[in-house]
């Protein structure tokens, strides 16, 4: 009774490893096989090669070679021209379009929403909406940025147009001062008077004497 039990536990545990083993591996083909297809796309559309096969048209191509629809290819090349390869091959169990949304922020958005996410278990909706939440706080921290800048320029301003109007007033005075001074030390210089009309009841000399 006890050896049939043991070799039944026996039995399914070796099941389960080699069930695992397989598993892991068609997970890694698979993965690795995601990012070689996205780099096919990519090379295909760049190479404009799909003419050779007959296709005058690279959406075509897609649809009857592959069965996948323009925008859904767009999606493959877009992850394998803005993601990196490791990245790709190691996240390929989440779905591509995750990944895509992943291609569409920059890497510093990704490291973060990597971090705080569990990329696995959210769905593409959750994700959607992570992504959103964390543009929407860093356009605010950016504004915030903005306007603090602004109002430490415009300070700044008022700070030189208050020192400039000061240096202006200081010149002023010592303008004045001077003049002051100018005057101060001048003689004082006597009016004469001089008589640059004849009055008209004038009587010339001569002709009194006359």
């Amino acid at each position: 009774m006890s050896t049939s039990i043991e070799k039944s536990v026996t039995d399914e545990y070796v099941r389960a490893v080699n069930l695992n083993r397989r598993i892991i591996t068609a997970a890694q083909l698979a993965q690795q096989s995601l990012y070689e297809m996205c780099m096919g796309f990519k090379e295909m559309r760049d190479s404009k090669l799909y003419k050779d096969l007959g296709y005058s048209d690279f959406g075509d191509y897609c649809e009857s070679e592959t069965g996948f629809k323009r925008a859904q290819v767009y999606s493959y090349i877009s992850v394998a021209e803005k993601l990196p390869a490791d990245f790709v091959q190691s996240n390929g169990q989440i779905g591509i379009q995750k990944l895509y949304l992943l291609s569409k922020i920059s890497e510093e958005e990704r490291a973060e929403i990597t971090q705080n996410t569990d990329l696995e278990s959210s769905t593409v909706r959750e994700l959607e909406q992570q992504i959103k939440q964390l543009r929407a706080e860093r356009d605010r921290a950016t504004a915030e940025k903005s306007a603090a800048e602004a109002e430490n320029a415009a300070r700044g301003d008022a700070v030189s147009a208050l020192e400039k109007a000061r240096r202006e007033l200081e010149n002023r005075i010592t303008t004045l001062e001077k003049n002051i001074r100018e005057l101060e030390n001048r003689p004082i210089e006597t009016a004469v008077e001089y008589v640059d009309r004849i009055p008209e009841d004038y009587i010339a000399k001569e002709a009194y004497e006359r």
